[in-house]
Formats: C-alpha cells, structure tokens, sequence
C-alpha cells in the first residue's frame, strides 16, 4: 500500500513539476520579472490573509482516530465557513493591497483569485478521505491535468496581453478543473450535509494548526510585500522566480513523499505500531533524494537560470543558490510537523514556529535594507537558527537517540557531496561562469548521478532498495509485453486449421 501510494503520489508530482517547469520558461518568455511581480504581491496579501484560515481541518481529519460522519460533517462545516471567510476578504481587501503598492493591478488579480477558497472547499470531503486512505492514484491524474489547464490558460493569456492577470486566469481555472475532477472520482465521499458535532474540539485542533502553519506562512508572505516595498516590483519578481524554482521541488518531491509517509505515520499511531521506523526510514530517503537535487541545482544556478529564462532572469540566480543551500539546512529537521501532530505535541511547535517567524522576519527585514542576494543570505540565517530550535526535539518525538539523527544527516550530507562534487569542480574551473556550455555540464551531471547511485548501493540505503524494485518491475513489465506481442504476431501469422 505505501510502495503503491509513493508511486502515484511521485508519478502525479512529477508530471506536475514538468508541466509546471516547462510552463514556466515559456511564462518568463512572455512576463517580465515587474509583471511577475505584481501577481506575486497579490499572492502574498492572500498569504497574510490565509493566516485565519490555516485551519488544518484536512489535517484533523487524517490524523482522526475514530471518523465518524458527523465528525466528517463537522470538519467539512468548518472548513466551508472559513473558506467563504477567506473569499469575501481577498476580495474586499483587494483594494488595499493596490492602495499599498500603488499598483491598481494587484486589486483586479486578487478579486478574481478570491474564487478559489470556495472551489477548494467543495472538494474538501473527497481529496481528504482519498489522502486519509492514501489512495493517491486518482487526485494524482487530477492534480496533472489541472496544472496543464492552468499553465495553458496562463500562456495563452499571456499571448493576448492580459499581463499580470496572465496567471489568475490560469490560477482560477485550473482550480475550478481540480474541483470538479476530485468530486467526480470520489463522489461517493462527496456531500453538502452541515454539521457542529463536536466543533469545539475540531476548532482547538484547528487553531493550534494555525498558529503553526498559518504563521509561518504569514511570516514568508510579509517578507514579500516587505521586499517589494523597499527594492521594487522587479526585485520581488526576480525573487518569486528564485523562490518558485525551488518551490518546484520541494512541492512536488519533498511533499508527495511527506503527504504519504504523514498518513503512515498517523496509521503507525493509531495502531500503535513504532512510529519510529516509519519516520526514519522517510527521512533517510527524503534526505538523500532532495539534498543532491538541491545542492546540485544550487551550484549550476547561473547556467540554469539563462538557459532557461533568459539574460533579464539572471538577477534571480544568487538568491536561488543562497535559498536552496538554506533548504537543505532545514532537511536537518524534515517532517517536524508531521511528526508534532502524530506526538499531539502541536501546542510545543507553536512556541517553536512564533520564535522562528519573528525572527526569520527580523533578519529578511535587514536584509530588504541591503540588497536583494542580502535578502535570499538572510534564509540561511534562518535555517541556522530554526536547526537550533528543533535539534532537541526531533530525537524525542521520534524517540530515537540524537546520535541516530546525526548519523542520518551525515549520511545525506556526503551522498549530496558525491552527487554535487562533479559540477562544483567544473563550475570552478569556468569561473561560475553562465555561459559554461552544456555538454560538460550534462557530463558532469552523469558523473555525479553514478556516483551517488554507487554510494547508495554500498550503503544498502533504502532508497536503493526502492530504486532497484522500481527497475525491475519496469523491466518485467517490458518483457511481459514483448512476450505478449510476439505471442500476438506469431498467432497472426500462423496457418488456419483448414490449411493444415
């Protein structure tokens, strides 16, 4: 079921991140980096805005021991009154994210973006009860054909002239496909009965989720308008492309894989089987697959942002290498949240993730003041800071001894080494220089790839272990259709029993 739940959960955000990659250079063609960011503003004034609405309902859900369909019912209400919340005050605080920047603009895309909290809550009963039953197969089709919609919407926009509305047209009808998508191939969980069992209690879960995520998420999106505010539109547009490259992996690898191991975890603590085997297993995997990506990425960032966005993008290229060496910081503590909720310890993180946004804050704030590599130097710090809050309490919720944490990350660090040396060696020898031509960069990608591969081997890293029955079952599969065919065509070219 997990091997199952991995394998649609990774095929649908794989297929997600090429479309959304592929979407992306074409976008940059046709946007420039001040029309980015003005959509970018309009997506962080919702971020702040989202803050009250950062529930985790969903969350609730999953995690919920004893689901009954008033409980459901209950969750489903709550979740459809704060959506409708949510609507009605992107919609009227619209204007005033306009009247902040003194860009009309950002009013017309976040009143048009104000549809989209009432689409997800229609959906919210069926995507929830297909994550809590880790049947990932269908929304992850959905989730493909959503962002082709949206990408394709976005692009033709684009072409028309429409501007900075470009990817709220996109936004709104990709989301409005995913609703409808998600009711359809879960319809049998899909319903409009409201419910206030128990709500008090549903409420209290809620508001200790908000007041770790939604914060958290607050923090980032002021960091953006803060951004705008003091280096301009077009500095926060080169910093949304920087941020959206490596949201393009941490989204659709770091978190498939988290989304599945979260409801291992919460079918680990409801059975009351060692969450600790299921957690340390998913962090040696997501450790050693994310941080070669990362790292690797990081390095060839100067080369990667002009072969893929052009000579006007490559202002975004050193804040991408600052921001992903900061995220491969934070593997050091992946699924903290995850493992905080199954611990029901989600009161400790909130102390955790106040401390940790008022200081992120503090720092990006100085940084604005300097420049915007300042601004992406400033996650580092950050990273640093919030490694030192969590290192204690990591080995406790997960009840392994810190040692074990340490060697893990160990573990990780030198497979991302291996993997990275090969293209930090050419980088050097060129200078770090953009224009460093792509057959030695493709060579050296193979050879790090190798190389990492025959690290996990001697390892006897589970990640191999996955690799290596992913390999095979593809390869019996080719061979149980070659079989098939040749079956076929031999039949077909056989003598009829009249000729015989």
């Amino acid at each position: 079921m997990v091997r199952k739940a991995l394998f649609w959960s990774f095929s649908g955000n794989g297929a997600t991140m090429l479309v959304t990659f592929a979407g992306s250079i074409v976008i940059a063609r046709l946007l420039s980096p001040r029309e980015m960011g003005v959509y970018a503003v309009a997506m962080a004034t919702i971020g702040i805005i989202q803050l009250f609405a950062a529930f985790g309902v969903g969350s609730y859900v999953i995690r919920e021991i004893e689901l009954t369909s008033r409980k459901l019912d209950a969750a489903f209400t709550i979740n459809l009154v704060l959506s409708i919340a949510l609507a009605i005050a992107i919609f009227l605080l619209g204007r005033f994210g306009a009247f902040l920047l003194s860009e009309p603009t950002v009013a017309s895309v976040l009143q048009l973006l104000a549809i989209n909290p009432i689409l997800g809550a229609l959906s919210f009963r069926s995507s929830v009860m297909l994550q809590r039953a880790m049947l990932f197969r269908g929304t992850s089709i959905i989730g493909v054909l959503a962002m082709m919609i949206t990408t394709g919407v976005t692009i033709i926009a684009a072409l028309r002239g429409e501007s900075s509305m470009s990817p709220a047209y996109g936004a709104v009808t990709g989301a409005l496909f995913g609703t409808l998508g998600t009711i359809l191939i879960a319809r049998e969980h899909w319903s409009m009965r409201l419910s206030l069992f128990e709500w008090r209690k549903i409420t209290a879960f809620g508001l200790r989720i908000m007041s770790i995520g939604g914060i958290s998420q607050a923090s980032a999106r002021v960091m953006d308008i803060v951004v705008a505010h003091f280096l301009g539109l077009a500095a926060l547009g080169l910093y949304s492309r920087a941020l959206n490259l490596n949201n393009l992996i941490f989204g659709n690898i770091y978190a498939p894989m988290t989304r599945v191991v979260f409801a291992k975890l919460s079918e680990a603590q409801r059975e009351g089987d060692r969450v600790a085997d299921v957690f340390l297993r998913g962090l040696r995997m997501i450790i050693a697959l994310i941080g070669p990506l990362v790292i690797g990425l990081a390095v060839l960032a100067k080369p990667a942002i002009l072969l893929l966005y052009g000579e006007r993008w490559m202002g975004a290229a050193i804040p991408l290498s600052l921001i992903l060496v900061s995220h491969f910081i934070t593997l050091s503590f992946a699924m903290n949240w995850e493992l905080f909720l199954v611990r029901d310890e989600l009161k400790v993180q909130t102390r955790l993730e106040i401390s940790r946004s008022l200081f992120g804050v503090l720092t990006q704030v100085i940084g604005s003041l300097i420049s915007l590599v300042a601004v992406a130097a400033s996650s580092i710090v950050d990273a640093i800071f919030s490694l030192l809050l969590y290192s204690r309490h990591m080995p406790r919720l997960a009840q392994v001894e810190q040692s074990r944490m340490i060697g893990i990350y160990a573990e990780g660090t030198l497979l991302t080494a291996v993997a990275a040396l090969p293209c930090f060696v050419l980088m050097m020898l060129t200078g770090w220089d953009s224009r460093t031509s792509l057959l030695p960069i493709a060579g050296t990608i193979a050879v790090g790839v190798v190389a990492w591969l025959l690290l996990l081997k001697q390892m006897k890293h589970p990640l191999m272990d996955e690799i290596e029955l992913l390999v095979s079952q593809l390869a019996g599969r080719i061979a149980r259709r070659h079989k098939t065919g040749a079956a076929e065509q031999q039949w077909r070219h056989s003598p009829d029993d009249g000729d015989s």
